[in-house]
């Protein structure tokens, strides 16, 4: 099937929506950009799109164009480009931006072409020129890409730390999604793309984009089964007749965190237990199709020994099993990790749980 607007997965938030396409103005962007800007021209649909510029240098305050209730914004560069209002909204985005450019003054060197954050190591573009300078055949540059939502608009981010990489990132979301284990098939995910040009002239004519996979997340979609696994009102008799484990060799309870198995040495339902616990934490909060919660070991120890009456795990124990939780959730692409600064915080955003697991603690 071609790819389109219309059968990509990563658009389906905006489907049937009035979508904004923002970038610089005319005088004020470069030719990557407007190879950016083609990029998208061509491939979403000409009758629900409005294609608008912001003018840094000129009389008015630089500000974002409004919304209505539902319409998409499509932010093409980085958000401090277009004013205080874009960079505002990067405080209200669901789920919350884990990405973010080491600096945003141009005079600040390295730190302006860097990409950092929660969910993977820091990435340094290499600019254009200096590449070319030393004869390099390829020059790579990086780019946020983020799909999300502010209340009930989606908005997507295409942000590199250079037009290179913003070239890249409109390649990398009108790219056809072939591959089942995309993770743009969740539509809402943030990742870090590789955009890369011929050092030549023919730097101009095409960029290639690959998505960095130690720099992707998603909420993370978690399931459980197997043959010890309790009704959705029996963790409590759980407790009760059997204890919290089972006979060595012969416990089967498989957790599953965006269709693969983790914590395969898992032998009692503590794991799974803390992971309930802390995806179901009470200050958790509403996101689109899920919840992000953050919690400590103190919060999760305090849950389960409330819940089972007695204390069923010890604290050190949850703070073990918190730090593998969160290895393991990010080995699997899903947001979860331990707050900066706050080695005892622990940050995860997932989709609603299915019933059987969400109602544990009633």
């Amino acid at each position: 099937m071609p790819n389109s607007f219309f059968n990509n997965p990563f658009w389906q938030n905006f489907q049937d929506r009035r979508l904004h396409i923002v970038s610089l103005s005319e005088p004020e962007h470069r030719v990557r950009d407007a190879l950016a800007l083609m990029r998208l021209h061509d491939f979403l649909p000409k009758r629900q799109c409005v294609f608008e510029r912001v003018t840094i240098g000129g009389p008015e305050p630089r500000r974002l164009p409004p919304l209505q209730e539902g319409d998409g914004l499509v932010l093409l560069g980085r958000p401090s480009l277009f004013g205080d209002f874009a960079e505002r909204l990067l405080t209200e985005l669901s789920p919350p931006l884990l990405l973010r450019f080491g600096s945003e003054n141009p005079a600040d060197g390295a730190p302006y072409r860097t990409i950092s954050g929660s969910i993977g190591p820091s990435r340094e573009s290499t600019p254009y020129d200096r590449g070319r300078s030393k004869r390099q055949e390829q020059v790579n540059d990086y780019a946020i890409v983020y799909s999300g939502w502010k209340k009930p608009n989606p908005v997507m981010i295409l942000a590199g730390t250079s037009t290179v990489g913003t070239w890249g990132a409109a390649q990398y979301a009108a790219s056809a999604v072939d591959d089942l284990d995309d993770p743009r098939w969740q539509h809402e995910i943030q990742c870090v793309i590789r955009a890369s040009v011929s050092s030549s002239r023919s730097a101009f004519w095409d960029v290639t984009a690959e998505r960095e996979t130690d720099a992707t997340a998603t909420p993370a979609r978690i399931w459980m089964q197997g043959k010890d696994l309790p009704p959705w009102n029996g963790w409590s008799a759980v407790s009760k007749s059997q204890g919290l484990g089972g006979a060595k060799g012969e416990f089967e309870l498989d957790i599953l965190v965006n269709g693969r198995k983790i914590l395969d040495k898992a032998a009692t339902y503590r794991p799974a237990l803390i992971l309930l616990a802390w995806v179901g934490h009470p200050n958790r909060r509403w996101m689109r199709s899920g919840y992000c919660a953050t919690t400590t070991p103190g919060e999760i120890h305090g849950k389960l020994t409330a819940f089972f009456r007695k204390e069923c795990v010890e604290r050190a124990y949850v703070t073990l099993t918190l730090q593998a939780l969160t290895k393991a959730l990010r080995r699997n692409g899903a947001m979860a990790y331990v707050e900066h600064g706050e080695p005892n915080r622990y940050f995860i955003c997932a989709r609603e749980l299915p019933s059987y697991l969400a109602h544990w603690d009633r």
